[in-house]
C-alpha cells in the first residue's frame, strides 16, 4: 500500500494501482463495499480504480479520483447534499479539480488546483471555515478567506499551509 487513513473504527489504504481497500467496522457503509458487514481484512472498495489520495473520518471515507472527490459512509458527512448513508463511493458535484483532501472526525476539507479550500460535514465550531456554527453542511462550502493553500489538514479543527508556507487554522480554538 502507498497510503493509509485511519478513522475511529475503520481504516482504508490505497495501493499502487489506485484501488482503495478498507477494513474494520462496516456500520453506515464506511467500508464502501455495498453493505454494513465488518471486515477484519482489507476489502476492495467498489468503483475506485485510479485514486490519487484517500482520507478517513470517524464514520466516512473519501478519495480523489480524476481530480474529483468521491465519498462513502456516514450520512451527512459525505458532502453530496444528502443525509443518506452511501454504501459505495459517490462523486461529489463540486468542488472541481481537487488536488488534496483531509478528513476530520466529522468533517472533510479539500483543495482545488487554485488553492481554494472547501469543507463539509459537522460545523459546530466553525471547522468548515465559513464563519458559521451551524450543525451540519451537507454540501461543500468554500472556506471564507482570500488565502490560497497548498495543503489541507483536518481533525477537530482544520488547517491549511498557505502558498507562503504560513499555517492558517479555523474551528475549535482549544
Amino acid at each position: 500500500f502507498l497510503e493509509i487513513g485511519m478513522g475511529g473504527s475503520h481504516s482504508c489504504a490505497r495501493d499502487r494501482s489506485g484501488q482503495v481497500w478498507c477494513w474494520g467496522h462496516g456500520r453506515n457503509g464506511r467500508l464502501g463495499t455495498g453493505g454494513t458487514i465488518d471486515s477484519l481484512a482489507p476489502t476492495r472498495v467498489i468503483g475506485l480504480d485510479s485514486t490519487t489520495k484517500i482520507t478517513v473520518g470517524s464514520s466516512h471515507s473519501c478519495a480523489i479520483q480524476a481530480n474529483r472527490v468521491w465519498c462513502w459512509g456516514g450520512r451527512e458527512l459525505i458532502g453530496d447534499g444528502s443525509s443518506e448513508v452511501r454504501f459505495i463511493p459517490i462523486r461529489l458535484p463540486e468542488p472541481l479539480d481537487i488536488t488534496d483532501i483531509a478528513g476530520g472526525g466529522s468533517h472533510t476539507c479539500a483543495l482545488n488546483a487554485s488553492g481554494e479550500a472547501w469543507c463539509w460535514g459537522t460545523n459546530t465550531a466553525n471547522q468548515l471555515g465559513n464563519g458559521q456554527t451551524s450543525t451540519v453542511e451537507l454540501a461543500p462550502v468554500k472556506v471564507d478567506t482570500t488565502q490560497r493553500f497548498k495543503r489541507i489538514f483536518a481533525g477537530g479543527a482544520s488547517c491549511g499551509i498557505a502558498m507562503d508556507d504560513r499555517v492558517w487554522c479555523w474551528g475549535n480554538n482549544s
